[in-house]
């Protein structure tokens, strides 16, 4: 209900991470994440994008592409909540989603 009334909800457990547009804009971030991403798909199958509508697009695809480096047949799922079904296309698209959730 909140997100399709853009309500904001302030969510204590969660914190966003300042990457940039690029590795070399935050590069501690990045390579943790990308080591952890690597590791993560050595174990699972899949992996859902939790509010991946807040995530930035470079830093989903980037990441997914590591992921997939380490499983190629690792699946992803997404929550998007986007105004328009072309939005979400251009997640699915984009990212490499294999299944959104609603």
């Amino acid at each position: 209900f909140y997100y399709l009334r853009r309500r904001v909800n302030v969510w204590g457990d969660l914190i966003r991470i300042r990457y940039g547009e690029k590795p070399s804009d935050s590069p501690y971030a990045w390579e943790y994440m990308k080591q952890y991403v690597q590791v993560m798909a050595t174990y699972f199958d899949g992996f859902r994008l939790d509010n991946c509508h807040g995530t930035q697009l470079n830093v989903a695809r980037y990441m997914v592409k590591q992921a997939r480096l380490s499983n190629p047949n690792v699946i992803i799922f997404a929550e998007l909540f986007t105004d328009t079904d072309e939005e979400k296309a251009l997640f699915v698209r984009s990212i490499g989603i294999n299944s959104v959730l609603k």
